[in-house]
């Protein structure tokens, strides 16, 4: 774990690394561009058709100009700014003309803009090339092209502050994770770069006018950055104490964070109470090769030496912390505070482990506020409250003791799972004061309660409720057989999850086995299930060593990915005529796995691995994807217990099909570079005429599927009845003949 944490902040420092490169790349300032660069010139007239113009819509300021070949939006991220936020645009260019396609002779971005403040601040955003790396690019209708532009992250003398600041200034943002854009109302502008090759300017743009001048002024005091809250309060923002080294993922040390209690400016004494803003939002990897939503904070990449918060901090925002590297203790003393959801993760050195000691008031934890933490030690027992959130203490693989409070109020799911070395030199003692726990506490330590606590015991190897009702984890993770006793009614989420447990009985009193209650438990063997259970929930025996399970006549639901991954190979299952509902590849991974269906089921009629729905030709599931039967009529899809569809064969008798059963809940995904698509599964249709498509994706993520026909199919007509169920060719499929399949593709 230790190296794919290491991993981890590699791969920030060159994400970092690559996101100043493309700084350079956009917004370098007009007078640096070594090639021909386009920008709007400032006497350009305006033309086209203003739509909108500074409308506030679902949260966001938008304005919208049209020509009689396209429309440009542009839009902020929310509605209001304060002086001290990042500002986010999208600027979305669509073909609305009469032709088939309108040919731009351009380069990426095809959207150049510029902002100019009532303050001075002026920053070009310029379309760059060199003639021979001119795109040659074809809009067609309903095709659009998005551009994010990001006012949000400075390092260094990049996005234009050259002509923001004075030398000082200039000095002053130096090292900041965040750049703040001041008070002050602006003017953005995007304009469609259409034509560049020729050098004719354009006069077609949008603007969106934006008052950033609702509270607050971003001081300075020569270490730290801070913004005021109001008369008498101020917020830290940013700190210079760190080198730009270590943002590229070069070893420094750092120096202390020391944050005071109280700044002056203007004369004026400003008491600070919050840490970091909400976070900004960026667009990146994330793993296993997705991207989406990467979320920074106002110390993201530093590095300190030590971290010291005092108790005027009422609030330390999320994601503050996130990715800090802090070489010695973090000590968080504390009046009423609260800590933000994942404001600390990824935190400490994983060579150097300090230790984190919160003293003194009423704290409260957000989710994964120290996931990833690399302290040793987690001293809170001199606070006079704690709740603690969801793995607040989660994957803290350095820990070696806890010292909780007497006063614990409330402890989230999973709030301590997989930290420690699963050792029993660890032992977490739940405090007497401790009146809700939402699920299990750890699965890689010892877990006891204290004598006094009145709430909760230890009892079958599982902490439970005083009453014995509920159940809600493991208590040692050297239990290896769980025998819940009758009288127990529920069982908490992941309850046995990622924990070495090799057999489960479930007693009759429990109806209902929770999503996740046993996933990765990869030692599980044997489970036993109550004759009572009526569902079972998603992803609850996922990824066990499960060879067979017996389910009980009574059982209604199953869930997604339920008895998925496990050892079930070779195996068989049979499902009760009372099962309702089965969820998405409840069984995939066992691909030899022999699922039958008892008859009389009111909603499933079995023919060999196609499900029907009762009574009706609908096919309305597949056993495994790549199964063919030629009597249904509709195809009507959803689930596939046993995999995913990659290629599926689609017989003429088929009369309407739901497009959407190869989309999202079956493929695996990629990215274009501007968004998250489903890839898509080979449809093969023997039709010569097209079923009636329909499209009833819960999605709005977008999907793509190969369409193959007859040699003598009717393409145009397939392109047709497609387009009516709301798909764009090229962008949600493609369609070809049997015989040019393999050379096409």
């Amino acid at each position: 774990m230790k190296n794919s944490t290491i991993i981890r902040k590699l791969t920030c420092g060159l994400l970092t690394v690559c996101l100043l490169m493309l700084g350079v790349i956009i917004l370098t300032p007009a007078s640096k561009v070594s090639a021909y660069n386009y920008e709007l010139k400032p006497d350009a007239k305006r033309s086209g058709k203003i739509v909108k113009e500074d409308a506030v819509e679902d949260g966001s300021i938008v304005s919208v100009v049209e020509n009689s070949d396209f429309r440009i939006t542009l839009k902020t991220e929310k509605a209001e700014y304060h002086a001290g936020d990042g500002v986010r645009l999208k600027a979305i260019v669509e073909y609305i003309g009469s032709a088939k396609g309108k040919e731009l002779v351009c380069c990426d971005p095809v959207v150049s803009y510029s902002i100019e403040g009532s303050n001075g601040i002026n920053l070009i955003g310029c379309v760059y090339y060199y003639k021979k790396d001119l795109t040659h690019k074809t809009f067609v209708k309903g095709e659009k092209y998005e551009e994010d532009f990001a006012i949000e992250k400075a390092h260094g003398s990049l996005y234009g502050k050259e002509s923001l600041f004075d030398e000082d200034e200039i000095r002053n943002w130096d090292g900041f994770t965040v750049f703040y854009l001041p008070k002050g109302t602006y003017t953005f502008t995007a304009a469609l770069t259409d034509e560049i090759a020729k050098k004719k300017p354009t006069t077609f743009y949008a603007e969106l006018h934006l008052n950033i001048d609702v509270e607050g002024e971003v001081f300075y005091d020569g270490v730290n950055r801070y913004r005021t809250l109001n008369e008498t309060e101020a917020v830290l923002i940013g700190t210079k104490t760190d080198t730009e080294l270590s943002q590229m993922g070069f070893k420094s040390n750092g120096g202390p964070l020391d944050v005071p209690e109280s700044v002056k400016y203007k004369g004026k004494k400003y008491k600070v109470t919050a840490i970091g803003d909400e976070g900004y939002k960026g667009y990146g990897f994330i793993e296993d090769y997705t991207y989406g939503d990467v979320y920074s904070g106002v110390f993201s990449g530093k590095t300190f030496s030590y971290v010291k918060i005092p108790a005027s901090v009422k609030k330390i925002s999320r994601y503050a912390f996130k990715d800090t590297t802090i070489n010695g203790d973090l000590t968080i003393n504390a009046d009423n505070l609260e800590i933000g959801d994942r404001a600390f993760q990824n935190t400490g050195s994983w060579e150097r482990n300090g230790n984190l000691v919160i003293k003194g008031g009423n704290v409260s934890l957000g989710e994964l506020c120290f996931d990833y933490s690399w302290f040793q030690t987690i001293d809170a027992h001199t606070c006079k409250s704690l709740s603690i959130g969801d793995m607040a203490f989660a994957d803290m693989y350095a820990l070696k003791k806890v010292s909780l409070p007497e006063n614990t109020v409330s402890i989230g799911s999973r709030a301590f799972y997989d930290s420690a070395e699963r050792t029993d030199k660890v032992v977490l003692t739940i405090p007497k004061g401790t009146k809700n726990i939402e699920g299990p506490v750890a699965n890689a330590m010892i877990v006891k309660i204290s004598e006094d606590n009145p709430y909760y015991v230890v009892r079958y190897g599982a902490i439970m409720s005083a009453d014995g009702s509920t159940v809600l984890g493991l208590a040692d993770f050297r239990t290896k057989v769980i025998a819940l006793p009758e009288g127990v009614s529920e069982i908490k989420p992941y309850a046995f999850s990622a924990t070495p447990v090799k057999k489960i009985t479930i007693p009759d009193s429990v109806t209902v086995i929770p999503k996740g209650m046993a996933a990765r438990a990869n030692s599980l063997k044997k489970v036993k299930l109550g004759k009572n259970v009526t569902e079972i929930g998603d992803n609850a025996f996922w990824a066990t060593a499960l060879k067979e399970v017996k389910l009980p006549n009574g059982l209604k639901s199953i869930g997604s990915y339920a008895f998925a991954n496990c050892k079930m190979s070779d195996s068989k299952v049979t499902i009760p005529k009372t099962v309702e509902v089965i969820g998405n590849m409840a069984f995939s991974g066992n691909y030899n796995l022999k699922i039958t269906f008892k008859k009389h089921n009111k909603t499933y009629k079995q023919s060999g691995d196609v499900l029907y729905k009762t009574g009706t030709k609908t096919v309305i599931g597949l056993v495994y994807s790549n199964t063919n039967d030629a009597k249904y009529e509709k195809l009507d899809l959803q689930t596939v217990l046993k995999g995913s569809i990659y290629n599926l064969t689609i017989p003429d008798s088929v009369k309407e099909v739901d497009i959407s059963s190869f989309s999202s809940k079956y493929m695996g995904e990629y990215y274009t570079g501007k968004n998250i698509v489903y890839e898509g599964a080979e449809i093969t249709f023997e039709g010569k005429e097209p079923p009636k498509f329909k499209d009833e994706r819960n999605s709005e993520k977008e999907f793509f599927v190969w369409i193959i026909i007859p040699d003598d199919g009717d393409a145009e007509a397939y392109k047709t009845a497609l387009e009516e169920a709301g798909l764009t060719e090229k962008k949600n499929y493609n369609i070809s003949k049997k015989s040019q399949w393999d050379y096409d593709f």
